[in-house]
């Protein structure tokens, strides 16, 4: 799941209202994806390390990928051996695309997924100790199902989830349920060893309620007995509830049970590399947004308009789909008290004088501490450099020799740079960082001057802040124009639009989020040039910090899909980020 919210977030921008923005003194800061050459192989995408290639391979000479499957609508679907159905597409998708026969196991219901020895052991539910590799992973590859991922199952097998679902309440018209204590008493149908099960296990316990139960073979069955009224109600996950709803007379969707679990395939735990590359699979459907394509063949709405109809009203941490080892490191930071962030005194960051904070990475960092149930303790930083110092410096060397690597000072004071960090080759070294913010770097010169391209910058005076992507970004430019230029040194942003006002600089380049407020506030100044490629910038944590910065990818990605960071970004620029981003677009 590391990518596929943010990803599904950028397929849903919409325009909306575009307000005045504020001025700002930051220094900013990585690649947006481009758009995808449809005639490039989906697999040439995958990134696959070398592991995951010599098991691609082995699986190619084989010349088959085993699946096991209920025959389940939004599943698999049987007619006359002819396969459909929304996950039996995609996998036949990536086996067609990876030149793989594909071998259907169908099985009868749920439980064959769990068997050892050919039965179900119900300790396996609350017996830390038992763990086994189910029978059937003797025999196939993948079960390619809508598997709710419960913490029992997670000790049996590995999962590729994908979809959120929440648990929706089938019910009788004339059954009224309008919160969980309303199930108080009632029958309920439903399958013994099920997710569902589990679910009502759980209100039980939490809520001190009781239901009378219908123990029943399949979800069909379970609905069947709901409209003819053998049972009052039953649970079903909201990717099929709203379908098989219309489907019986006497039956209709109710209230949520759960906030949001994903489902989706397992695979063996033998078989890490088979569930990267499947994981790795899904994110380029996503992106490429062939998930769409394959989502409406059994779905009546969009993948996207579904994800952001399951998500609206989850909670934060639940959005965030996070792994046992990624809810460890959290509870980690539990015991510890608190969440270190260092950011700077600017707009974005934190102003200690300001009698309201509207600095986006200052209210996200707020919001996640909140949401991870810890203090927020906060370093301010004076001088942007500072977050890649090494003894009080920031050392040439790592411009220049790619094997060079040490670990920043400030890390040994907070947890993570709180900041506009762009993507750089020799940060990368040093920072583990996290893509969140698309930018472009552009020239802005005063209104009146006669700059059209960038030939024109040849003699002419930059102001320059050093050591951020904008000298990456001229050092480019002299080098691809064969131009000279004089530099004017600067220290943030604020300083070099007033040299080029001022006259001690010609130009000055910065990033698009700071044009909203550099045309507002400088009203002298104008952007002339866009002088890259749009990137990502974002927060950084420690290089070998991959669990905080899996962590915060998630966090920002479920901060997009509820609409918080949107709220945060307005605050801080006065513009929308869907209308930011449709303007860098343009």
């Amino acid at each position: 799941m590391i990518k596929k919210m943010m990803i599904i977030f950028m397929v849903l921008l919409v325009l909306s209202g575009c307000t005045q923005p504020k001025s700002t003194d930051v220094d900013r800061e990585d690649p947006i994806p481009q758009p995808v050459d449809e005639d490039i192989s989906i697999v040439d995408e995958l990134e696959l390390t070398l592991e995951e290639r010599t098991y691609l391979e082995s699986l190619k000479d084989r010349g088959v990928l085993k699946i096991a499957s209920r025959e389940i609508e939004t599943v698999l679907k049987n007619t006359g051996g002819d396969y459909k159905g929304f996950n039996y597409n995609t996998i036949k998708k990536f086996a067609d695309d990876v030149g793989l026969e594909l071998d259907v196991t169908l099985v009868d219901n749920i439980e064959v997924f769990f068997y050892k020895d050919g039965v179900f052991n119900d300790a396996v539910k609350t017996d830390p100790d038992v763990v086994y590799k189910p029978d059937l992973f003797e025999e196939v590859d993948v079960y390619v199902d809508t598997l709710t991922q419960l913490s029992w199952r997670e000790k049996l097998m590995d999962f590729i989830g994908f979809t959120p679902i929440r648990e929706l309440v089938i019910h009788q018209p004339e059954v009224d349920i309008e919160n969980i204590y309303d199930m108080n008493g009632k029958t309920v149908a439903v399958q013994s060893v099920s997710s569902y099960m589990s679910t009502f296990e759980d209100i039980e316990e939490t809520y001190g309620i009781r239901f009378k139960y219908v123990y029943v073979d399949t979800i069909f069955d379970a609905l069947t007995a709901v409209n003819e009224k053998k049972a009052d109600f039953t649970i079903m996950d909201s990717n099929r509830a709203f379908l098989e709803a219309k489907k019986l007379d006497n039956i209709e969707v109710g209230i949520p049970v759960t906030d949001v679990k994903y489902v989706g395939w397992a695979v063996s735990k033998d078989r890490p590399e088979l569930t990267s590359i499947l994981t790795k699979y899904m994110d380029v459907l996503i992106e490429r947004g062939i998930i769409n394509e394959l989502w409406l063949t059994d779905y009546e709405i969009s993948f996207y308009e579904y994800y952001t109809l399951i998500l609206k009203d989850a909670s934060i941490i639940e959005a965030m789909n996070l792994t046992r080892e990624e809810l460890a490191y959290i509870d980690g930071l539990r015991k510890r008290g608190s969440i270190r962030i260092a950011l700077q005194n600017n707009v974005v960051g934190y102003d200690p004088d300001a009698d309201e904070q509207t600095g986006y990475n200052y209210l996200l960092a707020k919001d996640f501490a909140k949401v991870i149930g810890v203090d927020l303790e906060m370093t301010i930083v004076d001088q942007f450099t500072r977050f890649f110092w090494k003894d009080g410096e920031t050392p040439e060397e790592i411009k220049d020799n790619s094997e060079y690597f040490y670990v920043p000072d400030l890390f040994d004071e907070v947890d993570i740079y709180a900041d506009n960090l762009t993507h750089l080759p020799w940060r990368s070294q040093i920072l583990n960082q996290i893509e969140n913010v698309p930018v472009s770097t552009v020239v802005v010169q005063r209104k009146g001057s006669q700059i059209v391209n960038m030939e024109d910058l040849d003699g002419m005076t930059v102001a320059l802040n050093r050591d951020t992507s904008y000298e990456v970004v001229l050092n480019n430019i002299i080098q691809e124009q064969g131009i000279e230029v004089d530099i004017y040194d600067v220290y943030n942003d604020v300083q070099a639009y007033e040299a080029v006002i001022d006259g001690y600089a010609d130009v000055t380049i910065t990033d698009s989020d700071l044009a909203f407020l550099i045309l507002r506030d400088f009203p002298e100044l104008e952007i002339v040039l866009q002088a890259s490629k749009t990137q990502f910038l974002g927060w950084a944590v420690k290089k070998e910090d991959d669990v905080l910065a899996s962590i915060l990818t998630k966090y920002m990605e479920a901060m997009k899909s509820n609409g918080k960071f949107d709220q945060y970004w307005e605050k801080t620029y006065g513009v929308s980020y869907p209308e930011y981003m449709r303007l860098l677009t343009d």
